[in-house]
């Protein structure tokens, strides 16, 4: 809502990521502590990041807007693996079966500020840009370990441990730029987002396997390009179609396919001053790493509202 002609503020919530993904890996090990044993990992991962966003906009000159937002990020995750290891080819001369049980708790925070300007460069032209600070993460695991070695005299041997670890994650500033033409009620837009995630750290290690500077070695700048189309049907409905092509900052992968979501999506008026959003996502990936590949795909329905004052 507009209490002035130069001056608008919004709240919104949103879901920054879904943790949710179910993989089953079965094979012989090629290398490793496990190396030609028979393996099976059950690995679950459930979860969500939300943010709760509050902005505020102004027009400092004809044409020139410059909004400023801070998201509050809350969330969990909770993962679940299960690790079985096999010596079918008698390897070891006593080892038959290694079981490991792996439970982690994750709850995380925090909150990022961002800057955002727009200059109206022509009536049917516009760009734009967004600057988003450098924030700390808040992370807190909870986590259970338990191993079960079974041996071919049919005895076996027990240990496991339980704990929780506090750590901080540096998240690295992110730039994006782009452009909205206008072409009568149909509009065009574009734009290109940067991070370099060579720049996160961790203020501990999360794990002893772990280094907190693993970013700087393993990780490299990303760029994300988004294209849409939108067709709007007075002032109150529309209909919209777009694309954007992801990037893995992974610097380690053997070989990846950079993750693509399309999307198909309708402003839709419910009575007088009620705005009904809705939207639906599909975004596939790959990789392969250290001989394992891995095929991603999700689908997603993606809604909400606006309420006009």
């Amino acid at each position: 809502p507009y209490f002035a002609d130069a001056l608008g503020f919004g709240v919104g919530i949103r879901q920054v990521r879904d943790f949710g993904v179910h993989t089953l890996v079965g094979g012989r090990e090629i290398d490793g502590d496990f190396n030609g044993f028979e393996i099976l990992e059950d690995k679950e991962t459930n979860g969500e990041l939300y943010a709760i966003t509050f902005g505020v906009g102004f027009e400092v000159a004809p044409g020139v807007r410059i909004g400023l937002a801070t998201d509050s990020w809350d969330g969990g995750r909770d993962r679940d693996i299960d690790f079985d290891a096999f010596d079918t080819r008698d390897l070891d001369p006593s080892v038959h079966t290694v079981r490991y049980r792996d439970s982690i708790h994750r709850t995380v925070s925090a909150t990022r500020f961002r800057l955002g300007v727009e200059v109206a460069l022509l009536p049917v032209v516009t760009v734009g840009g967004t600057f988003t600070a450098p924030s700390d993460a808040s992370i807190r695991e909870e986590w259970t370990q338990s191993s079960r070695v079974e041996f071919d005299d049919v005895t076996d041997e027990d240990d496991g441990a339980r704990g929780f670890t506090d750590f901080d994650l540096h998240l690295p500033a992110e730039w994006e730029g782009g452009a909205t033409f206008r072409l009568g009620d149909l509009r065009l837009m574009g734009s290109l987002r940067t991070a370099d995630w060579s720049a996160a750290e961790y203020s501990r290690a999360p794990a002893r396997d772990v280094s907190p500077a693993q970013f700087a070695r393993y990780y490299e700048r990303t760029v994300d390009a988004k294209l849409g189309i939108e067709y709007w049907y007075g002032d109150l409905a529309a209909v919209r179609a777009g694309a954007q092509i992801g990037a893995i900052p992974l610097n380690t992968l053997d070989d990846s396919r950079r993750p693509v979501t399309w999307t198909l999506g309708a402003t839709v008026p419910v009575g007088n001053d009620f705005l009904l959003e809705i939207a639906y996502l599909r975004t596939t990936w790959d990789r392969a790493q250290h001989g394992l590949e891995e095929s991603h795909t999700t689908d997603r329905i993606v809604a909400g509202g606006r309420i006009l004052f």
